[in-house]
């Protein structure tokens, strides 16, 4: 009976460690559903609006055809890249705000509400889709202002970096964040796998038009969830609310000084006194605060080259995301379906991905176990593999010509992944915990960026290219993923000469 109850007690221990998984779960679930979806259902309408007869009827071509002359096939792919371009550009321009302002205002107000926003953002950008996708003749227009409109919520990148910041705020010992962030983000690659899975499945059964609904039935749900479950508190008041559960009594570990200037003090002497401000009093004040907050975060003055590499793992972060974003993602979307793959229905670009992230998965936990917990290396040595692995996939997939080659590709890019949880835990050790969210503001405005300027530079590029050699892109984005490596390079032997200059002093 003690047994039992021991193990019952253990189990509602580990139960109250959940927080934000469950968002990750279906967010990530449902967002792999997004992408497959999008790019299938985009490359029926563009073709049926190409082709289509006099009356409105597609009788000169055969869009679900996987053997269409390759004069037609590229004059699709040009389209597609060129909203593949328009897409991304309508994330931008709202987005880019939405990141910056609200990543830094989760410093003050919580991560709850910014991971709201972001869910909110994306269901009103996925609000049109389905009236688009089945009544062909709707301009794809309409899903670019849904995005524009969405945009101002924030987005995926957002969401992600919230969540990232709220384990930050529940996690004290700084040691185990990066074995919390990695599972968490080897969580993410679970649902990923079985969102592709699932899109793979029921994409040649059911139209993209139901799948959009499905997804949006996913995205409520996790919006409930945080709403019900997750905590509305400051970093300082979640970390003093941590203490309390871990003591089980009165906080008696003392907790870390408020700085004069922590955003989350408030003098409520004179704001009750002071005439409260206009709307566009309190905006202004707030933007200018928070730009304020993150250019002392990344200028500030710090111990040995820590502000460089507050620096360089920003860009290591925005290169990487453009490779995973802007090539493997929205390129990749649209080279499957052209010859020699012709993956036209996205069945096959589902199975695909489900593969793919079942192996980045693999290698996530794997990687992380061995190279951490066993072999102890280094971030910066983990960051290395990383890239590397990331870069030899697109080496792979510039020279594929059948579809087994793809898989080999994803075989060599396992550990590509890696590299997020990794710089993550790496900055949350260098920066104060009440920074920890200016600094993924960073990272979020990153994502926003490599987005928009991912689709837009790889698509030039996919175009120019197309007929010389469709695989080029890849090598493009293979010589961006080698600069990458220099930066990390650089930054692993300082990393190194740190640790031996202490060893000599000492002897």
């Amino acid at each position: 009976m003690d047994l039992f109850m021991r193990m019952f007690l253990r189990s509602c221990s580990l139960f109250k460690q959940i927080t934000v998984e469950p968002i990750a779960v279906l967010l990530f679930l449902s967002t792999q559903l997004f992408f497959v979806t999008l790019q299938a259902g985009t490359y029926q309408v563009i073709c049926y609006q190409l082709y289509r007869g006099d009356n409105g009827q597609n009788f000169t071509v055969d869009c679900k055809s996987t053997s269409l002359p390759i004069s037609i096939q590229n004059d699709i792919q040009r389209q597609m890249a060129k909203w593949t371009v328009i897409m991304a550009l309508s994330h931008f321009v709202t987005g880019m705000f939405s990141s910056c302002f609200l990543g830094a205002l989760g410093d003050v107000y919580g991560r709850k509400p910014n991971i709201l926003m972001g869910l909110a953002g994306i269901l009103i950008s996925c609000a049109a889709t389905p009236v688009v996708f089945e009544y062909k003749f709707v301009s794809l227009w309409l899903l670019a202002f849904m995005n524009v409109v969405g945009g101002c919520f924030g987005f995926i990148g957002l969401i992600i970096m919230s969540c990232y910041a709220y384990l930050c705020d529940r996690i004290l010992d700084k040691k185990n964040i990066s074995v919390r962030m990695t599972m968490f983000t080897a969580l993410t690659q679970v649902a990923g796998v079985l969102g592709s899975l699932v899109s793979g499945v029921l994409l040649g059964k059911i139209s993209p038009s139901r799948m959009f609904i499905i997804i949006e039935c996913l995205l409520t749900a996790a919006f409930f969830y945080s709403l019900l479950f997750l905590e509305s508190l400051t970093p300082v008041k979640m970390r003093q609310k941590v203490l309390v559960e871990q003591h089980r009594t009165s906080i008696s570990t003392p907790l870390p000084e408020l700085r004069k200037d922590d955003p989350t003090t408030i003098d409520t002497t004179t704001h009750h006194a002071a005439k409260p401000p206009t709307v566009g009093q309190f905006l202004r004040q707030q933007v200018r605060g928070l730009v304020k907050n993150i250019l002392i975060t990344y200028t500030k003055e710090r111990p040995n080259h820590d502000r460089a590499f507050l620096v360089v793992t920003s860009f290591i972060l925005f290169f990487h995301m453009m490779a995973d974003l802007g090539l493997l993602n929205s390129v990749m979307g649209n080279y499957v379906f052209r010859h020699p793959f012709n993956w036209t229905d996205g069945s096959q670009l589902g199975y695909w991905k489900a593969i793919k992230g079942f192996l980045t998965f693999t290698g996530n936990v794997g990687g992380i176990l061995v190279f951490k917990k066993v072999l102890k290396m280094r971030d910066t040595t983990v960051m290395l593999i990383s890239v590397a692995s990331t870069m030899l996939e697109l080496i792979v997939i510039a020279f594929s010509y059948e579809s087994w080659m793809l898989y080999v590709a994803i075989v060599v890019g396992c550990f590509s992944n890696l590299v997020m949880p990794v710089v993550g835990s790496f900055i949350s050790q260098i920066v104060h915990y009440d920074e920890v969210g200016k600094s993924f503001t960073m990272h979020g405005i990153a994502s926003s960026l490599a987005f928009m300027s991912s689709a837009t530079l790889f698509s030039f590029v996919y175009k120019a290219t197309l007929e010389f050699m469709p695989g080029f892109v890849f090598l493009f984005g293979a010589c961006i993923m080698f600069l990458c490596l220099l930066i990390i390079l650089w930054m692993h032997v300082i990393v190194l000469k740190k640790e031996v200059l202490p060893a000599k002093n000492n002897k």
